[in-house]
């Protein structure tokens, strides 16, 4: 008799494949992958408290990292954290498609704060992301900031921002395709409200990017094991061969 995990597995497999999407086991691991990117400029978007900074430092020591988050008391956090790494910048604001003050649903879990509204089926998943406060946070445009920052290609940017990465992408979209590796938190199901999904994340980056897959945190719904979110990894159609491999499943678009 089959596992309950293994009935999941089998049960999101069809769901994935019946939105368009092949799953592909592969055996590489994303260390081995992303150093062979030879990525000399890290944009972590939506650092938190530089979780995903602290990892590629370790990776790749010589890469310059410049943050962005918006939440004070995550971006202290951050600074302590990154505090002894020379190559690195952080700034207390948020990306999007326009400069200004917007406001701000900052969650008690604060990797999940939005400028969008959680919705009901990720407060259903995921409880603990229930209570919000709002507050005030400041935003720019990326492609109006960028020419501030010191950035050498190969860019590795990642974009973790909680429903909102359409509008980091289109306000930054000039220097978005420049990035050799863009990585993305992309979403199957509605997580927050108003959010793009996969799909038009993909329609966006379609003509500068080949779509790869996920870096090992896809996350299913316990409820009936439908596909939530993934990070998606895109890379440059103009700046180097696709990998041959890469870690995980990788949820690859249909040709």
């Amino acid at each position: 008799m089959m596992s309950l995990t293994n009935i999941c597995k089998k049960y999101s497999k069809n769901i994935i494949r019946n939105l368009g999407y092949n799953i592909v086991p592969v055996q590489s691991t994303p260390e081995n992958w992303i150093k062979a990117m030879d990525i000399r400029t890290i944009l972590d978007i939506g650092a938190n408290v530089g979780q995903f900074a602290m990892n590629l430092h370790k990776l790749m020591p010589d890469s310059q990292i410049y943050s962005f988050e918006p939440i004070e008391c995550c971006y202290n956090e951050l600074l302590a954290n990154m505090k002894h790494i020379k190559k690195f910048k952080a700034f207390n604001f948020g990306l999007g498609d326009s400069k200004g003050e917007v406001e701000f649903y900052k969650n008690s879990f604060t990797p999940g704060s939005s400028i969008l509204k959680i919705s009901d089926l990720c407060k259903k998943a995921y409880p603990y992301t229930s209570e919000t406060e709002v507050q005030k946070i400041l935003i720019h445009k990326l492609d109006d900031f960028a020419g501030q920052l010191e950035i050498v290609d190969n860019i590795l940017i990642k974009i973790d921002v909680q429903g909102y990465e359409d509008k980091v992408i289109k306000g930054g979209f000039e220097t978005v395709i420049r990035a050799k590796v863009l990585i993305v938190e992309t979403s199957f199901q509605e997580l927050y409200l108003g959010q793009p999904l996969f799909e038009n994340i993909y329609e966006l980056l379609k003509d500068n990017f080949y779509y790869m897959g996920s870096l090992e945190r896809a996350r299913l719904n316990k409820s009936d094991c439908s596909p939530l979110f993934a990070d998606s990894i895109f890379i440059n159609k103009n700046k180097g061969c696709l990998p041959k491999v890469i870690a995980g499943c990788v949820f690859g678009l249909h040709p």
